[in-house]
């Protein structure tokens, strides 16, 4: 089952079992305060006189209280600590499942995805960190409490619960409604952080066009939804403690005349009777806690089940086919795939392009190109067919060390130029220089402060477009891949920058083979075979004698 790969809400680990014995305690103390002090203050001190009890009566509390606070102080804290354990457990446990789904198949934008889970992830932390000890504590608070007086007055506390199943209905049709306000605030926030993260993301864009009207106006449609769903949801959960305030007095109102009635007649003494209602005033806190605390508890259960559902992986792609062929290197073996099942974009496509060699993908927008290079990362799986190496189907957990991928955006993330080529691979410090000065960039990162160490910011801010592109190649290469994937390597390089990328694809294309999307004809001109995508789902093939100069 999903749900079972995901923490409870109430936590079973060792550190939660010791908070809900504190909480247990906290509460079997606070209950027991009254009797020791008021009981004994009215029937040994102000009515019997008898001062000298009043010390012990003191110590014993005193002891109540200390031992309380103690408690108390080990409840919050062992939550405390349960709920940060577990916030990073989910957050590990999610992370590392959106980055194993097939790129494409994210639900929703990355800012989108990023704001839900942190703000999901924050109303289940801060149920376990105050909800759960308060849920246990003050439910044994009103159990114990209950108990008490129906010791001094069965009726009475008869009389007391009866009054309490309409607010409790109440109570729980407000947490149903409560649960769900909580869901449309989360998805609204959601909404919001996408936008957020597409502004700030094409900011140059917005500049330059003068969009700033324009983003703020789609901003400002799920911003306001985001304020009211917050209003709503904060109105449904202030109407908790009021209803409770009124339970309690409408309890205390009645009980007064019926204790009163009981003193009168001698069945009950003043100090029992001043217990009594001391314990029924003592239930307007917990009373007053408890539906907050199960506010905190419906919020949660809408988080979780939020995070659950953005677990929830589809893949309607069908399975591949188990097929072998004796072709060396890379193959595609009547590999057909549409986004459309209707209209397929590659129809029945059969091509060896072999384990070494220059090849082109050429066609105009729309063809397949880039759907051509996701079949063979396995980023799309074929829905007839399959993608061959060597005569096997691909794994893929073989990807990472078959194929060096240059997309057309580079992709480089925050950090060092040497985390940013490694990615977490092992290699040693001779091989990356080596690897920067096939790719003519060794120069220019010695340059650089701190060289290899220099941090580069989002999407390599700092380098130039050449620059940034010299360095995923040599990214890609630096795990001696066999197949080379460039989706457009060369669309916005000058002529220089260029020349040197070409250089560096016809030399590695005699150690591998180097399969790139592109339009220009100096590349082309380079290439050993050229591969061109028609409208109707197939290809052709045009080999060449490339005049290649190194």
């Amino acid at each position: 089952m999903l749900n079972s790969r995901f923490p409870p809400l109430f936590p079973r680990s060792l550190l939660a079992i010791l908070g809900f014995f504190a909480a247990i305690g906290t509460a079997g103390l606070r209950v027991a305060i009254i009797p020791l002090f008021v009981t004994p203050l009215f029937d040994q001190v102000l009515t019997a006189g008898d001062l000298s009890a009043l010390p012990r009566i003191l110590v014993l509390v005193g002891l109540a209280v200390i031992g309380t606070s103690v408690l108390l102080f080990s409840q919050d804290s062992l939550f405390g600590r349960e709920a940060a354990i577990t916030a990073e457990r989910w957050r590990k446990q999610i992370y590392q499942d959106l980055l194993n789904r097939r790129p494409g198949t994210l639900p929703g934008t990355s800012g989108g995805i990023t704001g839900r889970i942190l703000t999901d992830l924050k109303d289940v932390e801060m149920f376990i960190q105050f909800g759960v000890g308060s849920l246990v504590a003050e439910t044994v608070t009103i159990l114990g409490t209950l108990g008490i007086l129906a010791a001094l007055s069965f009726n009475a506390t008869l009389a007391l619960t009866l009054l309490t199943i309409p607010p409790i209905g109440i109570l729980w049709l407000v947490g149903y409604w409560l649960r769900r306000a909580a869901t449309s605030t989360q998805e609204s926030t959601e909404a919001v952080s996408a936008h957020l993260q597409e502004g700030l993301k094409h900011h140059r864009v917005a500049k330059a066009f003068n969009a700033i009207h324009f983003l703020m106006t789609r901003f400002s449609v799920d911003n306001k939804l985001t304020r009211l769903a917050s209003i709503r949801r904060t109105y449904l959960a202030s109407l908790q403690v009021p209803i409770t305030q009124i339970l309690v007095f409408l309890a205390v109102a009645g009980l007064v005349s019926l204790l009163a009635g009981r003193v009168a007649g001698g069945t009950l003494t003043a100090g029992e009777a001043a217990t009594f209602l001391a314990l029924v005033a003592f239930l307007a806190t917990p009373a007053q806690i408890l539906p907050r605390s199960y506010a905190f508890l419906q919020q949660a259960r809408a988080a979780r089940t939020r995070l659950i559902l953005l677990m929830r992986i589809t893949d309607n792609m069908q399975s591949i086919e188990h097929l072998k062929s004796d072709s060396p290197g890379l193959e595609l073996r009547d590999v057909t795939f549409g986004y459309q099942p209707t209209t397929p974009i590659l129809n029945n496509v059969n091509i060896a392009f072999g384990d070494k060699g220059l090849i082109a993908l050429q066609g105009e927008s729309g063809v397949g190109k880039s759907t051509l290079l996701n079949l063979i990362l396995g980023f799309l799986l074929p829905q007839k067919g399959a993608v061959l190496w060597e005569g096997q189907l691909i794994d893929q957990h073989q990807i990472a060390d078959l194929i060096g991928y240059v997309p057309q955006e580079t992709d480089l993330l925050r950090g060092s130029i040497i985390d940013n080529l490694r990615l977490g691979r092992p290699a040693n410090e001779t091989d990356t220089w080596t690897t920067l000065k096939d790719v003519q960039m060794d120069h220019a990162v010695r340059s650089l402060s701190g060289g290899l160490n220099y941090q580069l910011q989002e999407d390599g801010a700092g380098l130039s477009g050449g620059q940034r592109q010299r360095l995923a190649v040599a990214r890609a290469l630096l795990g001696n891949p066999k197949v080379l994937l460039l989706d457009e390597p060369s669309a916005n390089l000058d002529r220089e920058t260029e020349a040197v990328l070409i250089d560096t694809l016809i030399r590695e294309s005699q150690y591998r083979l180097v399969l790139v999307v592109t339009h220009k004809r100096t590349l082309l001109e380079c290439c050993d075979l050229i591969i061109r995508l028609s409208g109707n789902g197939s290809l052709e093939t045009h080999r060449q004698i490339a005049a290649k100069k190194l």
